[in-house]
């Protein structure tokens, strides 16, 4: 199982004066293995706002929250609804 969650949208077009600047772009593929936090992937988002020529794309198996972090610690845990 996994999730793949890219970071900021948008495809390379012929003909479209966007097209040399967005194929200069570096990707960094970040893969996480057992689980990401959505503070993690919050984390990467701003990278990818303060380092305008990378795209980010996060892979992952698993988000964790807090919930689901302690009911691995605790599996008796009962989340609150």
């Amino acid at each position: 199982m996994y999730a793949y969650f890219p970071v900021s949208g948008g495809s390379i077009t012929s003909g479209n004066s966007t097209t040399s600047m967005q194929a200069d772009r570096k990707v960094t593929l970040v893969y996480f293995l057992g689980g990401v936090t959505y503070a993690e992937i919050a984390a990467l988002r701003f990278l990818q706002q303060e380092d305008h020529p990378t795209d980010y794309i996060i892979a992952t198996t698993h988000i964790t929250n807090g919930d689901s972090l302690i009911e691995s610690i605790n599996p008796d845990y009962i989340a609150a609804v």
